[in-house]
């Protein structure tokens, strides 16, 4: 009985731990793109909880008003009415370069 080459069998174990890389590869990416849609979708829930809240009930909490106003840059647009009240004032023009405001 004739035996199997050894390169033949190193080849097909190469091609196995190929195939078992690149389904390992396969799994993770799914799970961080699963985790990323969870974490857009979480942001965009609770945007609209807000918005609704607001719209609603037409209270909001400041400190969410200072966290976005930093984030977004806006901090100067809502004090321009003299006060932190996530609202500027209807004369407020922000001065804008190339599209983006400051």
């Amino acid at each position: 009985m004739r035996q199997p080459d050894t390169n033949l069998k190193k080849f097909l174990k190469g091609i196995a731990m190929l195939c078992i890389i690149v389904a390992t590869l396969v799994c993770v990416a799914a799970l961080m793109e699963t985790v990323r849609y969870s974490v857009a979708f979480l942001a965009v829930e609770n945007a609209a909880r807000f918005g609704i809240r607001y719209a609603v009930t037409d209270m909001w909490d400041v400190k969410y008003c200072d966290d976005a106003g930093l984030a977004l840059g806006l901090t100067r647009a809502d004090m321009s009415d003299g006060r932190a009240d996530c609202n500027a004032a209807m004369h407020f023009r922000p001065v804008t370069l190339k599209g983006v405001a400051f």
